[in-house]
């Protein structure tokens, strides 16, 4: 009977130690279940601000780039780097200033080209521009001979709005040589050598025209674009006077300088030289941001034109600056001297309020005709003349 008894207690206890063994294990992994489950809902956690924190900084570059492309290179409309001061190559020259400082500015620029043309074909290229502000002007593209700058073929687009997309339809003759090609902006009626701004087109010349781009129309908008410094030779006179005033209307705008001074300036023009030289000067300080005036500018009595004639220059500087501390220009050259003054006229509209400013600046006659500060880079020998009518 003790035997038996032990043997059931043996049982006993032998069961109770495996009850305990089961509850501790049950509690270990209960434990590393709890552990585990406390280290994944961390990890997850941790996971999940990170992805997000990720994301967000993903959106935040995504929009700051969608911003910039949106500011400085808006690819379906061809980029704003031009307009934005990073490539500004106006007359040929690199002392425009100042530069990359998020002002617009006049661009133009290719968004389709042939592979390659050849001459005596016809083919369809897209440009696409940007203004400083909304005026009336002429988008223009040529072909010329590289080394005789013989016209092959072009075209003209009028344009206005603050951007705009364009075909250019070239019907290039039959000729030698290599050729190259140039798009321009110039206001509303004039020619090359006024170039607003200006790019050289890189289209290789080889047997036959290949890849002519598809037809795009003519498109234009006005967005929202930063200020820019512009001013705009509105209402010129055909023919001026020697000894009066010849009345000009001056539209302009301040982004940078709150002080500025305007210079207005007649000048001589040789295409042989490329070169002008200044026949009078005025000056007058400008402080409203934007405005219109009346500009009455004495030509002397002793006004001579230069071999190709003369033209009238406006451009802005800060106070008492120099031509090269120019933050804006703008040119006229179609215009003739004789006895008596024409009326103005109109040369490429801007809408804005009437004139508030009627001025009459003493103007200055030059004592030395030798000053070519105003060098124009413009094509040789003379045949730009005849691309356009001139």
């Amino acid at each position: 009977m003790r035997r038996a008894i032990s043997a059931s207690l043996a049982l006993v206890a032998l069961m109770a130690m495996s009850v305990r063994a089961e509850t501790s294990a049950s509690t270990v992994v209960s434990g590393v279940t709890s552990s585990a489950t406390n280290v994944v809902n961390s990890v997850a956690q941790n996971t999940t601000a990170l992805l997000n924190s990720t994301a967000t900084a993903v959106e935040a570059t995504v929009n700051n780039v969608t911003q910039k492309d949106e500011f400085v290179n808006l690819a379906q409309w061809g980029g704003w780097a031009g307009g934005m001061g990073t490539n500004f190559e106006a007359w040929g020259e690199q002392s425009m200033q100042p530069r990359n400082d998020g002002v617009a500015r006049d661009a133009v620029g290719v968004l389709c080209q042939p592979s390659v043309v050849t001459a005596g074909t016809s083919f369809n290229v897209q440009l696409w521009y940007t203004q400083s502000h909304n005026r009336e002007a002429d988008l223009i593209a040529v072909a010329l001979q590289a080394d005789t700058k013989e016209y092959f073929g072009g075209c003209k687009v009028p344009i206005s709005g603050l951007q705009g997309q364009t075909d250019c339809q070239f019907n290039l003759k039959q000729g030698n040589g290599p050729l190259k090609f140039k798009t321009w902006i110039s206001p509303r009626g004039e020619d090359a050598p006024n170039y607003i701004t200006y790019v050289m087109i890189n289209v290789p010349v080889g047997y036959e025209t290949r890849d002519s781009c598809p037809s795009i129309g003519f498109n234009q908008r006005s967005p929202q674009l930063p200020p820019a410094n512009w001013v705009q030779l509105t209402s010129v006179p055909d023919t001026i006077g020697r000894g009066q005033n010849a009345q000009l209307l001056i539209n302009y705008n301040l982004a940078t300088l709150s002080d500025a001074t305007l210079s207005v300036n007649l000048m001589t023009w040789d295409w042989a030289t490329h070169g002008s030289n200044p026949i009078a000067t005025s000056n007058m300080v400008i402080s409203s941001k934007s405005n219109a005036i009346n500009y009455n500018f004495a030509v002397p009595a002793n006004a001579q034109p230069g071999p190709d004639g003369l033209y009238f220059t406006a451009y802005i500087t800060p106070v008492n600056g120099g031509y090269e501390s120019r933050v804006a220009e703008d040119r006229i050259y179609r215009l003739s001297i004789g006895g008596a003054s024409s009326a103005p006229r109109m040369r490429g509209t801007y809408v804005a309020t009437p004139a508030a400013i009627t001025a009459t600046p003493a103007a200055t006659a030059a004592t030395n005709n030798n000053n070519n500060n105003q060098k124009v880079e413009v094509e040789a020998n003379g045949g730009v003349r005849s691309w356009f009518g001139w």
